[in-house]
């Protein structure tokens, strides 16, 4: 939340309680950028790590150009105002938080050739996971391949070497890591997540009446997916210090996973 004198402050609790947050937006695909991040001492080895990866990813997919990942922590709070921690059964904890928007996961699902009709055909939805565990499901409104042939006007009976059937999803993510204090370390112990998909793009070609044909075709679920504990963290982070857990989204498309970074 942001103040009319441009101040930040993160919901720790179901009260609606607040603590003082500062604010840092980094632009995942300027390198000297993230470096600059990297190098500073008051944000953590996670989180550190999380942008790396995430710059990595942004800097290979051209559709992810200009990027900003958005993190929230007390630890870069201006000296202008106080640092307050949130405090759980007698110890001080913090939680930081990062946000991405409107992130394309790039065609992660693709299939080729004549494995591509298969794959079309048995491909009607994508399945939503934390921590492993299925969660729910998007729905495509049909199988893949079906879905082509209304767009094409006509069946695909055969298999042939330029087909191809992909898809894209684009999201915005937070990924928080929730820390509690043991003297004067900070320890880890829950890190969890919440995406929203926006949008799916399938791309396909497949071969109907003799000749290749290529069709996009859209969808905009809005379907959000989150941690068990991801809006009161403090509790599992808690208990969880010296054996921390991550319950990362993923989704699950024809069997493959693949995680919202």
């Amino acid at each position: 939340m942001k103040s009319a004198d441009g101040d930040y402050a993160m919901k720790i609790d179901s009260t609606g309680s607040l603590v003082p947050v500062g604010r840092l937006d980094i632009l995942l695909d300027d390198e000297d950028a993230v470096n600059e991040v990297l190098e500073m001492e008051d944000i953590s080895d996670e989180v550190k790590e999380y942008l790396l990866r995430l710059s990595e990813k942004v800097t290979s997919e051209p559709e992810n150009a200009g990027a900003v990942a958005t993190l929230f922590s007390q630890d870069l709070i201006p000296k202008t105002r106080a640092t307050v921690y949130y405090t759980y059964k007698g110890m001080s904890m913090k939680s930081d938080q990062v946000y991405v928007y409107n992130i394309s996961s790039g065609y992660q699902f693709k299939k080729t050739g004549t494995a591509a009709l298969t794959a079309a055909q048995a491909v009607y939805e994508v399945g939503m996971y934390v921590g492993g565990f299925f969660c729910d499901a998007i729905g495509l409104g049909g199988t893949l391949i079906s879905i082509f042939e209304a767009l094409a006007g006509g069946n695909v009976y055969t298999a042939n070497a330029s087909d191809f059937t992909q898809m894209e999803l684009k999201y915005d993510g937070v990924s928080q890591w929730t820390y509690g204090q043991i003297g004067s370390d900070w320890y880890v112990g829950y890190a969890s997540q919440k995406v929203t998909v926006n949008y799916i793009d399938r791309y396909q070609q497949f071969v109907v009446g003799g000749v290749g044909k290529q069709y996009h075709s859209y969808q905009y679920p809005y379907k959000t997916i989150k941690s068990t504990d991801f809006d009161l963290p403090w509790d599992t982070a808690y208990y969880h210090l010296y054996s921390p857990i991550a319950e990362w989204v993923s989704y699950k498309v024809n069997g493959t996973t693949w995680y919202f970074s």
